[in-house]
């Protein structure tokens, strides 16, 4: 009797072979991974790779049948080849893609497909060949390439059932004067349902000459998420984000780094978004405790935050560039205000609480105060899962008060340097 297993049943098994977490035996992280845990609270799953999946398909010719059903994405990288897709489509016998299954198409385009065209006909024939297809997921690595722009948009246009997601990694050679990489006028009113912009070796001269290109970029994909990184070198470099932050109206998650980002800028973002979900900036906090220093952009920066319902995530480091700026000297007197405006996000009692539940600071020292825990212990603190506190933010005499938060709040997953500031 032929044996017989219910299709979760096997579905689960391959799951269970296939998607393992990463590195699962490993008790000490870095990099990536360390990032990765501390922000979702668990170990990255390894994306199941066509080798594992072949590895079961060639048990048995039961095991082939179960693999195939269940493969329902596939990942390519540069052009997407016809007779690939031919060969899915007519469901070879040795192919553990079929035509019939594959729901997903995970899409690759590097540098060096950038002036080539395709032979196959995407507009036309990716369809034909792939007829489930219910969602591509694109990554255009250091390039775009107009032959899938204009597919994808023909495709959104007849097929508004496809999901289509978008992330642009630009890496700052968008931007290099290249007539041929410039956005192309032709896209005006392609929206994809998803979109990330990354720019991670940003020139800030050259980024303020090709802005209103980037703006017309913003306006016709109405990005998710936008990361943005100045190409660091040995002097202080800085770009004025106030231009693009007022374009910004479907942006959930915002990412700048390497470099100090101005809080009059910010009111703009909170201003345009109503969907802001997370926020990774670098400060000159030493610059706001100074002398000469204004706090009515922080204080504005600090309420706008306590009246966002929207924002959960929230993470603020010291500029890393901050020894290539001169720093007046701290006063005691305006780093107590500095202090009390931040706590106020969660102290207000005229407002709802907070939703915040992961809140990082690194580098951050001018930012504690026994206050802050208590308010924190006292108040509104529930809705913090996370807590990560890194590279001397947390001095010594600090530990006291920090150590009162962790018993009320059993649902805290702490994580925190022990650094001298």
């Amino acid at each position: 009797m032929t044996p017989y297993l219910s299709l979760y049943l096997q579905s689960s098994i391959i799951r269970f072979v296939t998607l393992s977490n990463q590195h699962e035996y490993k008790d000490t992280y870095k990099g990536s991974e360390y990032w990765y845990i501390i922000f979702n609270g668990e170990k990255r799953i390894q994306t199941p790779i066509t080798f594992s999946m072949v590895d079961i398909a060639l048990v048995s010719k039961w095991w082939f049948k179960v693999v195939k059903q269940n493969t329902s994405s596939i990942f390519m990288r540069g052009h997407l080849k016809k007779q690939i897709l031919k060969s899915i489509h007519h469901s070879r016998n040795h192919s553990i893609y079929s035509s019939k299954n594959i729901q997903t198409l995970k899409w690759t385009l590097n540098n060096k497909y950038l002036c080539n065209d395709s032979e196959l006909d995407y507009k036309e024939q990716l369809l034909q060949l792939l007829p489930q297809l219910q969602t591509i997921n694109l990554l255009f690595d250091g390039t775009v390439n107009n032959q899938v722009l204009r597919a994808l948009k023909s495709i959104q246009k007849h097929r508004q059932d496809i999901v289509i997601n978008i992330e642009f990694d630009t890496n700052g050679e968008y931007y290099d004067g290249d007539s041929k990489m410039e956005w192309p006028f032709y896209l005006d009113g392609f929206t994809p349902n998803t979109v990330s912009l990354s720019i991670i070796k940003l020139n800030p001269d050259e980024f303020s000459y090709y802005s209103d290109k980037f703006i017309n970029k913003i306006n016709d994909l109405q990005p998710e998420s936008l990361n943005m990184y100045i190409n660091r070198d040995d002097e202080y470099q800085h770009y004025n984000y106030g231009k693009i932050f007022n374009h910004l109206k479907m942006v959930k998650h915002v990412n700048i780094g390497e470099d100090d980002v101005d809080l009059g800028h910010l009111k703009y973002l909170f201003s345009c978004s109503t969907r802001l979900e997370s926020l990774k900036l670098d400060l000159l906090s030493t610059a706001l405790v100074g002398t000469g220093s204004n706090f009515v952009d922080w204080i504005e920066f600090c309420e706008n935050i306590a009246d966002t319902p929207t924002l959960k995530r929230l993470h603020l480091c010291e500029y890393s560039g901050a020894k290539k700026v001169v720093v007046p000297t701290i006063l005691q007197g305006k780093k107590s205000l500095f202090q009390m405006a931040f706590e106020s996000i969660w102290s207000r009692k005229e407002i709802h609480s907070s939703n915040i539940e992961y809140l990082a600071l690194e580098h951050m020292p001018n930012l504690m105060s026994s206050n802050m825990w208590n308010t924190l212990c006292q108040v509104n603190c529930h809705n913090i899962t996370k807590l990560l506190l890194t590279n001397g933010t947390v001095p010594k005499d600090m530990v006291p008060s920090l150590s009162r938060l962790i018993p009320p709040t059993q649902r805290l997953q702490f994580y925190q340097s022990m650094e001298t500031s």
